[in-house]
């Protein structure tokens, strides 16, 4: 089931409306919030060591949450905790406290580009260094997808600078990529804009369609959005190939066959800036069709896979096939919700074609129940966004909880018994045999805290939906997910 226009608008509507902020206190309050910090937190102060620093920005955090009646006080603390955190390596407060002020203040996207900054002149062990980099890269890469190119490029440059640090060479070079690729990216992303009113004007302007295609399928890897436009553009080579991309979806082994010598075909004359995401797709739909092919044809794809193999890609094709396969024969199982007392109007969403769930879009108020939530979707074409489910509440604030690549949702942690308390997610490394529970780390918590979690899923099986209960003014009461078992589904 797809979200209806309605929907999106009343969703986004209270996004903006939950945007309305504070204007940045200044003059005297202020003055008179610092000298009360240099006055009460004297020794403080004095200490230098960085497990010390961080221990005191924990503090002035916990103080910012006790202080929301006096912006000014708040200001300061949120802004003390976050330098004082970032001076000292602790880049995941660092950065809670710069998207706090965000929320509250009319402050702009240099709260968290600072934080990039201290981060980098901070002391570090090789293991601490190694972590400190690749938070910085996830924050750049969801400024990226954001199209905030200025703050994509200060976490890639403060995750460079600290990489050196990790002494692991896979680091550093995945950062330097990353640095070369966004400023490589925040030119084009530039000209998309001029393709974009070219073609609000005129739909099938050829160059303005193969500019905006080129954008979002080989730049972005959305291409849900961008292969009708390549079909549309004046590059006869890639929209040969992004006619055959779009009848691979969901066709036959002969279909991903075509499509992938499409894509490996172009390899050889396309453009440097291009090669890595040409590559990868053919890699992609190589990886689809060869376990069905047969003769010459199994000959070439096996051969060509092996050549290709340099890259991840051939994981997610596998697990796509896997999750047809059990959409089709309608093997897919719901896992039992939780709680939910007061449900009475039952949902559920999957993509029409297959998915791997990778997050969430919420909304909600700091420490309070999950208002709205909007699985987030893998597909063969690139990220789908699926239904809106809730009512959002006055005041709430919008998250995206979404998987750092090469994870998807693999369980989730609930709290509730009438309504839905609160909802964290479980992200799982996507391996050729499904999820794996033993590499897995825990997504953004948001809820209460009263009560007892139950976790639900995470025995390694792919999940393609979510389903639950919302009492009839559409309160969400429970969520729970929809899975399907690959043949050879990793087991914890």
């Amino acid at each position: 089931m797809r979200v209806t226009c309605l929907a999106c608008c009343l969703f986004w509507a209270a996004v903006s409306f939950s945007q309305e902020r504070l204007p940045v206190p200044m003059g005297p309050e202020v003055a008179k919030a610092e000298a009360q910090i240099k006055e009460l937190f004297k020794a403080d102060l004095l200490k230098t060591k960085p497990a010390d620093r961080l221990t005191f920005a924990v503090k002035l955090h916990q103080l910012s949450n006790e202080s929301v009646n006096d912006p000014a006080a708040r200001f300061v603390l949120l802004r003390e905790a976050r330098d004082l955190a970032a001076k000292s390596g602790g880049a995941e407060l660092a950065f809670k406290a710069a998207d706090e002020l965000k929320t509250a203040f009319a402050v702009g996207n240099e709260v968290r580009s600072s934080v990039a900054e201290l981060l980098a002149t901070a002391p570090y062990s090789p293991t601490g260094a190694a972590q400190t980099a690749d938070t910085l890269m996830q924050a750049g890469d969801t400024a990226k997808e954001a199209d905030d190119w200025e703050t994509a490029l200060a976490m890639y440059k403060s995750a460079e600078l600290i990489a050196r640090k990790a002494q692991s060479p896979p680091i550093l070079v995945s950062a330097q990529t990353k640095l070369k690729q966004a400023t490589y990216y925040k030119t084009e992303s530039a000209k998309l804009k001029d393709y974009l009113a070219v073609l609000k004007q005129m739909p099938d302007d050829p160059a303005a369609n193969l500019g905006a295609g080129r954008f979002y399928c080989l730049l972005r890897d959305d291409w849900l959005q961008g292969t009708a436009m390549l079909m549309k553009g004046s590059d006869e080579k890639l929209k040969a190939a992004a006619k055959k991309d779009l009848q691979a979806g969901g066709g036959t082994v002969n279909d991903l066959l075509l499509a992938a010598d499409a894509w490996y075909d172009l390899l050889a004359t396309a453009d440097a800036s291009l090669k890595p995401a040409i590559h990868a797709r053919a890699l992609f739909w190589y990886t689809a069709a060869e376990p069905a092919l047969t003769g010459l044809d199994k000959v070439k794809a096996t051969k060509r896979l092996a050549e290709l193999a340099t890259q991840n890609d051939a994981r997610t094709a596998k697990v796509w096939i896997a999750v047809s396969k059990a959409i089709e024969n309608k093997q897919f199982n719901k896992v039992n919700a939780v709680g939910g007392a007061f449900g009475k109007v039952a949902f559920e969403d999957m993509p029409e074609k297959a998915g791997i769930l990778i997050g969430f879009n919420v909304m909600a108020s700091e420490g309070k129940p999950p208002s709205v939530i909007q699985p987030i979707y893998l597909t063969s074409q690139g990220e789908l966004k699926g239904r809106v489910i809730g009512q959002p509440n006055k005041g709430d604030q919008p998250a995206v909880i979404k998987a750092k690549p090469g994870y998807a949702v693999g369980a989730i942690n609930t709290r509730g018994l009438g309504w839905l308390d609160a909802v964290q997610p479980v992200f799982m490394r996507i391996t050729e045999r499904g999820l794996d529970p033993r590499d897995a780390y825990d997504g953004l918590y948001i809820g209460t805290k009263a009560g007892n979690d139950t976790k639900l899923g995470g025995d390694g099986n792919l999940v393609i939906g979510v389903h639950g209960r919302t009492e009839d003014r559409g309160r969400l009461c429970a969520v729970s997910l929809i899975s399907v078992a690959p043949p050879d589904a990793v087991k914890p």
